[in-house]
Formats: structure tokens, C-alpha cells, sequence
């Protein structure tokens, strides 16, 4: 999730594909010169249907920069099979290790993908598979699909929008002055916001918070 996150009013609460960001690359590149930014990347996210041969799945799809994703996600790292994307234009697919067993495909098997665009026209595209990864969280592997930012732009009609613009720091003590400085880039598009991590995952620092009184205790 990052420490920061930079969405549209209102996703976090209601994810919708038409609630994003505009001109994502460009504020990606705007916002990385901050003091403090230590990684950066764009995602822009969907829900769709992936089909082989043998299956049809439900999965949560994740459009992303793979140079960017390796900077700040895991995900790129735990590729065992095959290897992570190539591009951020590249038109293929990663998956968790669970979701190729329940498709029942491999490396260099091709899948189908369907879902709904942004404009409400009819995605239906194929991807060929060319990473396999295994995370160890179960609903990670098997329910998660990363494509390339470019291929999941022009699939669900995007244009340059994104979802989400995910920044790590150096120094979590600057994540509340980051969030000010971000505020004020963005002054001129009150459509959008700044996410702390807390803000973005409750549970998480509620569970922080537990284990501190419980370890005081």
C-alpha cells in the first residue's frame, strides 16, 4: 500500500474504475522530486474474468509500471517462475501461483481476459503468461493478476488515467509533511487526496496500536 497514496475523493471508500486520477505519469513525476519520496509508482486497478481452456476466475487486476512496482511492491521480487513484466507497455500477464493452478495453465500459456471498460465498452483480450509468483498469502496468489499500466490503459479505456499513486519515504517521520506538501501540489485538483497508510489501512494500526497495550500490560 505505500505510506502515502494519492486517489480520487471518495475510492478509497467506493473503488470504482471511473474514480481515478488524471494524467497519472505526470503527476507520478511531479511528485517524485519531494524531499523524502523514496519510491513511487502508478496502479490503476479493475476487477475482471480470467478464462483458459479449463477455468473461467474472478480476479482483482493491477495495471502497473513494472520498473516502479519493483521500487516499492514485493510482488516483482517473488516471481519463481518465468519473470515479471518487461514493460510498462508490454502485453502480457503475471499471476499468483493459486491462480495458475486453478486455471490450470503454465509459462507461455495464453488466457483470456474479460471485463468492462471505463466508457462501458466490452473488454476482451488475450494475454500470454510469462511470470508465476508465490507470495505465501493465499488470497495474494490467488486472486491477484498484474499487467502492464499501457495494456490496462488502452484495455478498459483509460486514456492516461490511473487509480492510485503509491509513494514510499525514507523516513516515516516525514510522512505527515509529505502529505501537507502533496496537498498543496494538488491545490488545483480538489478532486483528489493524500492518504496516510493509517488512513488507507485502519485495521493495520489498530492492530499496532493493540499489540502496544498489550505489550505494556
Amino acid at each position: 500500500s505505500g505510506h502515502l497514496q494519492v486517489q480520487r475523493v471518495g475510492y478509497l471508500d467506493k473503488p470504482q474504475i471511473e474514480s481515478s486520477v488524471p494524467s497519472g505519469l505526470e503527476k507520478v513525476k511531479l511528485l517524485a522530486g519531494l524531499v523524502g519520496v523514496d519510491a513511487i509508482t502508478p496502479r490503476a486497478i479493475s476487477f475482471g474474468i480470467l478464462s483458459s481452456e479449463e477455468k473461467v476466475v474472478g480476479v482483482q487486476l493491477l495495471g502497473v509500471d513494472p520498473i516502479g512496482e519493483a521500487r516499492l511492491s514485493t510482488i516483482p521480487g517473488l516471481v519463481r517462475r518465468g519473470r515479471y513484466l518487461a514493460s510498462i507497455s508490454a502485453r502480457e500477464i503475471v499471476i499468483g501461483d493459486a491462480l495458475a493452478r486453478r486455471l490450470a495453465v503454465g509459462l507461455g500459456d495464453e488466457i483470456t481476459l474479460l471485463g468492462q471498460g471505463r466508457d462501458g465498452s466490452l473488454v476482451a483480450t488475450i494475454f500470454p503468461v510469462v511470470g508465476i509468483f508465490e507470495s505465501g498469502l493465499p488470497d495474494i496468489d490467488r486472486n491477484i493478476g498484474h499487467i502492464s499500466l499501457g495494456a490496462f490503459q488502452e484495455e478498459f479505456s483509460m486514456g492516461s488515467d490511473v487509480h492510485s499513486i503509491v509513494i514510499t519515504v525514507h523516513d516515516l517521520g516525514a510522512i505527515d509533511r509529505l502529505q501537507l506538501e502533496i496537498s498543496e501540489l494538488l491545490k488545483y485538483s480538489p478532486q483528489l487526496v493524500a492518504l496516510r497508510w493509517d488512513e488507507l489501512m485502519p485495521g493495520i494500526k489498530q492492530s499496532i496500536q493493540l499489540d502496544m497495550a498489550a505489550g505494556w500490560l
